[in-house]
This record gives structure tokens, sequence and C-alpha cells, in this order.
């Protein structure tokens, strides 16, 4: 569960009632009501104190074996006692002028396990849901997103955070708007309680933490934990003596704290004798009231996901109610959860959300057993609450306009060739692409594309004129008139945008260069080579006549990235190509040489134009494919080179033993003399073998892509 093994909590809690309004509108919280104190700064030194002392001797009874029903009438009796009640699990009692306190059983918790270990795995089954009409945060594609984790510590490898921030990190429209917070120690800061406030900026929330609630009177009450008080407050004090570091420094209302009962790892804080093995740390919570004081309005189309447990049921709704509003969606569990099925579920939805670009509500659906802890708790269930304002969200935009004939997104540096004659006096057409994501087959006729070309609109369409993948991924293609005969490379905007059936839009717009031709060898190349250093015993290139014992010592490998080079015209009779970007690897420098062995080095690198130089002033030769477009079939020649970091190899020789030997990031990966007439007989693609030393063989393949 998301609390970890053997965890036994007393939590001090306060939950939110929905009872009337004040302050501008903004709903009344219970301690408002009832006139207790709303903050552990108001809360008198001894009734702190009193609670502390109350909790651990509920906890010690509980070890002792004692039911929640006993403790609960034990606790009823005491003088100064304004509430109490319990549930099979858990218990809560309040004092007078004090706030709630939470006490745990230890069957309140499950186990933990790897990530994985109890998920059916996989994507499972396409569902049939409906298609939803909102994408998250403003009308921008300029999205952002905070992930909290503050017990990594804790959770180690079952703390998803990481990997959702990297999910997220990678989705279209949040590239370096994701926080990442995390407490890797349990006396860490990083995340804290700052960090569950500000939220009104981020359209996806994520928190992976401990939660619990009790449920024997209505409403139920939830609380969800921001971290320890070592990393809350670094250096205080036990817990009766802090009020006046309350009053200055936790001071938010519906703060709360928690004993907690964890097997030895730490030095155990002082206080009293533990079971073997054991120690007792405190903890901070949140509860409904502090969520409401923070967003008295809740938040505005929004993804919540508090990935904790008892924190989200049918009955227990004051988080969601506290933070969802109208227009957000919140997502949590309702029982006991482990880990490894809360990392399994959550890893599954966002990857369905940010990948394929479902709505919430179909992602959800797809997760189909995923939604249960089938490890340790079947009857855990991650619930998804209602939208008030429409069924679900999407977290980022689905349209995305394509150059025609790829894959590959339209841009300001796309040249797209007009479907006509350029000068002849006719209006001409422009081609386009638009992909549509996460749309299931049954929506999509009532899922309406509309397309402008420079602000002129075609007729629209139900995307369900495209073609549909396995991704539920849909591609529309068409012509829209110009407008006007091209005479010269002009520059055009684009805009797709797609009415869901549900009312709402998502959109995309670029511009892009359309033309009156194409270069005949097209724009873009890629090239795969392979660089063999090495033989058996082979002839000195140095020396004629000599023959050197040389076993293999090094395979590197390039695929890089070669482009029509800017300032060409499309006619140009010598198209230059150039390097504008790859991944070269350079292999294990292992074997023998001249009677000294080599060990050790390789290295990948990703390569930039700056390191395959097309223009040169330093008498060397640039990096760039040239071909002859005069002759057929069409020729080339040129040199392709990288010039990466060097590589350090351990050199051993009998006369002067071992040491370190660097070698140059210079790696040649086609050499092809302009004399030498070789043929692309198709215009596409291009394949060879070339000894260019005695000891160095070159292969390499060309393939045009665009």
């Amino acid at each position: 569960m998301r609390w970890g093994p053997f965890f036994v909590v007393a939590v001090f809690a306060v939950a939110f009632v929905a009872c009337g309004s004040s302050d501008g509108g903004r709903e009344e919280l219970e301690c408002e009501i009832k006139g207790y104190p709303c903050s552990l700064g108001d809360v008198p030194e001894e009734i702190l104190q009193r609670s502390d002392s109350l909790s651990d001797e509920a906890l010690d009874r509980f070890a002792a074996g004692a039911s929640t029903a006993e403790v609960e009438a034990w606790l009823a009796g005491l003088d100064g006692m304004a509430e109490v009640e319990s549930d099979a699990q858990a218990l809560r009692f309040r004092l007078d002028g004090g706030r709630g306190t939470w006490v745990l059983r230890e069957g309140a918790f499950g186990t933990r396990s790897a990530p994985g270990s109890g998920s059916p795995g996989g994507l499972l089954l396409r569902p049939t849901s409906s298609v939803f009409p909102h994408v998250v945060g403003p009308e921008s594609d300029e999205k952002s997103a905070i992930v909290l984790s503050p017990f990594l510590w804790d959770f180690g490898s079952t703390d998803e955070g990481p990997l959702v921030d990297s999910i997220l990190s990678g989705t279209r429209g949040y590239e370096g708007r994701v926080r990442f917070l995390a407490n890797a120690a349990e006396t860490a800061t990083e995340v804290n309680i700052a960090s569950f406030t500000g939220w009104d900026e981020f359209d996806v929330v994520h928190v992976v933490s401990h939660g619990t609630r009790i449920c024997k009177n209505q409403p139920c009450r939830a609380a969800i934990s921001a971290g320890t008080l070592q990393g809350l407050l670094p250096g205080a004090p036990g817990v009766t003596t802090l009020q006046p570091l309350f009053r200055d420094n936790l001071n938010q209302r519906g703060l709360e704290l928690g004993k907690a009962d964890r097997p030895r790892g730490l030095e155990p804080e002082p206080g009293p004798d533990l079971p073997p093995g054991t120690r007792r740390i405190t903890i901070v919570m949140l509860t409904a009231e502090f969520f409401l004081d923070a967003y008295d309005q809740g938040l505005t189309d929004t993804l919540i996901f508090f990935n904790a447990c008892e924190v989200f049921g049918r009955e227990a709704t004051d988080l969601d109610d506290a933070l969802r509003g109208d227009s957000n969606v919140f997502l949590g569990w309702d029982e006991n959860v482990d880990t490894s099925a809360a990392f399994d579920a959550a890893v599954a939805l966002y990857q369905d959300l940010a990948e394929q670009g479902y709505p919430v509500d179909v992602a959800y659906e797809r997760l189909e057993g995923l939604r249960t802890d089938t490890t340790s708790n079947p009857t855990a269930n991650l619930i998804l609450g209602d939208r008030h304002d429409g069924d679900g969200l999407r977290i980022r935009d689905v349209v995305e306009l394509l150059e025609p004939g790829s894959d590959d997104v339209l841009s300001p540096s796309s040249v797209i060739p007009i479907v006509g004659t350029e000068g002849d006096g006719e209006p001409d057409f422009v081609p386009w692409a638009v992909r549509v994501d996460g749309m299931t087959p049954e929506f999509a006729p009532k899922v309406i594309l509309h397309v402008s070309v420079n602000g002129e609109e075609i007729d629209p369409q139900p995307i369900s004129n495209g073609q549909v993948d396995d991704k539920d991924r849909w591609v529309i293609t068409g012509e829209a008139p110009l407008g006007f005969d091209l005479e010269e490379d002009t520059t055009v905007a684009f805009r797709a945008w797609v009415e869901l059936h549900s009312g709402g839009e998502s959109d995309d717009e670029s511009t892009a260069t359309v033309t009156g031709g194409m270069p005949l060898m097209g724009l873009v190349w890629e090239m795969e080579a392979t660089s063999l250093l090495g033989g058996s015993v082979s002839e000195s290139s140095s020396f004629p006549g000599i023959f050197v014992q040389m076993s293999l010592l090094r395979v590197s490998t390039a695929t890089l990235t070669l482009e029509f080079e800017p300032g060409q015209a499309f006619d140009e009779p010598h198209p230059r190509y150039v390097v504008t970007g790859g991944t070269v690897t350079y292999g294990d420098r292992n074997g023998e040489l001249h009677g000294c062995t080599y060990a050790g080095g390789g290295l990948t690198y990703g390569v930039t134009p700056e390191q395959s130089p097309s223009v040169r002033d330093d008498g060397f030769a640039p990096s760039v494919l040239i071909f002859d477009t005069t002759v057929s079939p069409v020729e080339y020649h040129g040199v392709i080179y990288t010039e990466g970091p060097d590589d350090a190899v351990l050199q051993t020789c009998p006369e002067s033993g071992a040491h370190t030997v660097s070698y140059g990031g210079i790696k040649t990966w086609m050499i092809v003399d302009q004399h030498e007439h070789r043929s692309v007989t198709d215009r596409t693609h291009i394949a060879e073998s070339i000894e260019y030393a005695a000891e160095q063989t070159l292969e390499f393949t060309l393939t045009r892509v665009k």
C-alpha cells in the first residue's frame, strides 16, 4: 500500500464539510462551524501535548492486541474528549480546543513489491467509450505539469514520479514545463507545503504519496501526506515543543500531524519503547480543508491524480470536492493499494494520455484490470470522478499538421510543392495532411475537421474520411486552393482544427514554404554507416612490403541526417546535402596491434551540424554530399565525417607497459572522389563498401526519405 510495510499511523486530522459560505463565497470549514482551531498554530501547547500522548497510547494498545472499538471506548470515557469514532481499521478523536487525531491500525496497510509484479501487463483492449470535448489548460500549445514524490525515499523503485515526469516531459506542449519535486531522504525538503499551493498554473497535477480516511460517519474524511515533519521543519524538536514553530511555519489551515510506527532503518526518534524492529516518526498531512482554503473555487480544466491509498471513493469525496470544481478530473484509490499496482496503473494511464492522445475517461477504461489492485487487495479500485462540465479531459492537443507524404510535423522549415505549374497564369493548389490522435472509430464520423490554407477554409469533413491505424490515429489528406498562380517560393499559413462531437475544439497551426518545384534528389537523406578498423594480417599503408599482425580493433557506427543545403535553387545542377543531426557510436577498441594490446574505450554522442561542418576556412575538405544531375544516371561524390569527443583507451606494450592513450574524435563515414563516377540509379538509394585504407573499411547506405 502507499504507506509501506507495517506502517501504523496516528494522524491529527480535520475534514472539510460543505455547509454554507463565508469569506467571499468560500464554503465554510468544519473547524469554523464547530468553533475549534483551523490550524496547528492555534492549538494550545497543552492540547498538542495531550493529543500526541493519547495517540501514542492508542498505538501501543493496538500493538498489544486491542480492537478499534475497545480503544474508542477508552477514549470516549476521558475528560475533555469532544468527539471520537472508529471503524474496523481506523479511529478518530478530537479533544476540546484541539484538532482531530486519527489512529490507524497496522492492518490498514498493504504490501510492497517491485513495479509490474502484480499487474496483468501491457495496455489492454480498446474499450467502447465516449469522446470528450476539452483539452486541459488555456487555448495554448504550451502546457505545464507538476509531479510530486514526497516519499521517494520510502517507495523507491515503486514511486512512479520519475517515470511520469519523463513521459510528460516528452509530451507535445509540455517540453521544458514539467516541474518534478521529490524527497529522496526522510529529512529532505524539496517537497514541502508550498509544493501543494500554486497549482492554478498547471494543467496536470500528479502526487505520489500516502493517504488515509475514516468512513464510519458521513461525510467520510480523507487526507494525503506532504512528507515528514523532519523534512518540513528541518532540525525541529519533538512534537510537544512545536507550537511556536507551527504558529510561524506551519500555520496554514488544514494541516495535520501523525505518528507512524515503521521498520527500523534510520535512527529512531526519542520516544516510548516500541516493539522490536520498529521506530516512530512524525508525518504532516493535508486535509480537504487545506485544499479548499488554497483553492476556494477549485482548479480549472486540470487533471489531478492523487496516487495514494484511500483518498477517493463513493462515500469519501472531500478531497475531490475541494479541488475539482466544475471542469477538472480527479483520480484516486478507494482502498489500500499495493505500491506496484499503483505504479502500473499510473504509468499505463499517462502513456495513453500522452502518447495516444486519448481523453482521461477512455484511458481510464483502457486500464481494465489495472484499475484494481490484483496484488494484495482486490477490493481496491482506482476511481475516476465525474466531470461536471462534460465527460473528461485530454492532457494535450490531438490535431497535428503534417508534411504531405510523410509523418514529419509541418513546421516553418517545411517546403511543400504546389499542385500546378508555376507562372502559367492559372491558380495553383497546395496539398495538406492532418493527423488526429485518440479518436475511437465509432465516434470519428462525429468529429469534424476544418483546414484553412492562406486564410481560406476548405469544406469541413469528418475525420472518418481519412485512414486510421491500430492506435486510433487518423490521417486525412487533401488539396486546398492557393488562390493565385505561384510565381516564386512563398510562405503560407496552415491551420487545422476539429470540432469534437460533444463540443469544444483542438487545433494546430504553422507556416510553411510552398514552391513550384522540388530538388531532383529530394530534400532529406538518411545515412547509416559503419567503420571497420582492423584485420588479421595486412600490409602497412605507411611502409609497403611490411606486414603487421592486427586483430579487429573497432566497429563504429553512425546514423546521420543530410538535408538540402539552404540557399540553393531547386534546379541547382550540383545540389549539396549537409549533415544536420544524428548519432555516432564508437565501439570498444579491443585487440592487438604491433605487439601492443588495447582495451576499453567506446562512447555514443549526438551529432550537431557544427560537428560535421559543410564550410571550412582551414584547408580541410568540408563535410558534404554532392550530386551531379547533369548526367544520367545521376552521380554523387563527397566526404562525410564527424568531429566528436576524444576517446580514451588502455594501451599495454611489452616495453612501455600500460598507459592511457587518447584517440581523436574525427571519424570518416564516406569518402568518394568526384572522379570515381559512382551512380544513383534510382535516385532514392545508395549502398557502398569502400576500403578507405589498408586497415579500414567503410560501409554505408544513403536513403532518400523526403
